[in-house]
């Protein structure tokens, strides 16, 4: 955007929406058309925020779990998947502009926790040891 926050998106056809996502304030704006190739469009960051599920996963004796696959639903069916890996400490961030519904963590689902969670939520992962195995 310019100084005043101005921006222009060109499109070749009409559209039905579009997300716009402010990764320096964490909040996002959907606005519905359809718009023609030359249309105004005023938005506004303050009405939305992400839903962020972050969390750390750990095995059985609470040592943190690197690289493990975590992988949110956030249609509640097996659809729209977003998909992240924990890092060096065990720790993951999934943000999605819908609930999540449920989370999957490991190669073969290892592991399952069922949502929905609110805005901003913290949810501890604790791999099996046999889950392990198999990485």
């Amino acid at each position: 955007s310019d100084a005043q926050g101005r921006f222009s998106l060109r499109f070749l056809n009409k559209i039905a929406y579009a997300e716009i996502i402010n990764s320096r304030r964490d909040t996002y704006c959907r606005k519905t058309g359809p718009w023609d190739k030359t249309t105004d469009v005023t938005v506004d960051f303050s009405t939305e925020s992400f839903f962020t599920v972050e969390g750390t996963a750990t095995d059985e004796q609470g040592k943190p779990v690197a690289n493990l696959s975590v992988a949110a639903n956030i249609d509640g069916q097996l659809g729209q998947m977003i998909v992240t890996q924990t890092d060096e400490k065990g720790r993951f961030r999934l943000r999605s502009n819908t609930p999540i519904q449920r989370l999957y963590a490991g190669s073969g689902i290892a592991l399952e926790k069922k949502g929905p969670w609110d805005k901003n939520t913290t949810v501890d992962l604790k791999i099996a040891e046999e889950n392990l195995k198999s990485r």
